[in-house]
């Protein structure tokens, strides 16, 4: 069962002793799933890193899950089958989900310079809700998904300081400092991308908070 308006499924009470990974994931869910709903919220991370032999971030997206796997071997970035499966167990054990809703993916250590690469065209986008504000996210083309869920509290520290100020916003990526920003009382809000994919992004998300475009410019450049 979910929360019909947020997406925010319901778990079963219980422990499972065999398996500490499933409890701390549990245990990290029930306890944000009553600040999601306070929050109008449907994005966070759910664990991360917390067990030593589980180097992965598992993040929820309005009942999908983004499951990122952590390499410092640059010749292995994969997580392996049997891990992958445990994975992908767990969840569906938690939250009765399916493995089309488990989106995997890899980070490895890089050099500076190195740029994260597109993975896919499948071009599946879905909306999330962060402090009641929407986003379009993709989990399956891009190593990011369109929003960094952890600079969540630095975007409503931003939008709390934005009312009647003008907002320079450079690399904005996907232009949710900017919305929140906007959604705040922000008199003006510029964005700056290098990237066209991105900043048609950040339309999109000004569209989708029904946000006019004349005081909110977006530049790519």
């Amino acid at each position: 069962m979910a929360d019909n308006s947020l997406f925010l499924p319901l778990i079963a009470d219980g422990e499972d002793k065999s398996s500490p990974l499933k409890n701390r994931i549990r245990k990290n869910y029930r306890h944000l799933r009553k600040w999601a709903k306070r929050t109008m919220t449907n994005c966070f991370r759910v664990y991360g890193r917390d067990i030593k032999e589980y180097p992965l971030a598992i993040d929820f997206y309005a009942g999908r899950f983004c499951v990122q796997y952590y390499s410092f071997d640059r010749d292995n970035d994969e997580a392996s089958p049997d891990l992958k499966e445990e994975i992908n167990e767990a969840l569906g054990s938690i939250f009765k989900t399916t493995p089309d809703l488990i989106y995997w993916r890899s980070r490895i250590k890089r050099n500076k310079m190195e740029q994260y690469e597109k993975k896919g065209e499948q071009k599946e986008f879905f909306t999330v809700i962060e402090y009641g504000v929407k986003f379009k996210v993709n989990l399956q083309d891009y190593l990011d998904t369109g929003l960094f869920l952890d600079h969540r509290e630095t975007r409503r520290m931003v939008a709390s300081l934005s009312k009647e100020k003008r907002l320079l916003n450079l690399f904005a990526y996907t232009c949710s400092f900017s919305i929140h920003a906007a959604l705040a009382g922000a008199a003006f809000t510029k964005s700056v991308d290098l990237s066209n994919t991105y900043t048609e992004w950040g339309r999109d998300n000004f569209n989708l908070n029904s946000i006019p475009a004349e005081n909110n410019q977006i530049v790519r450049a």
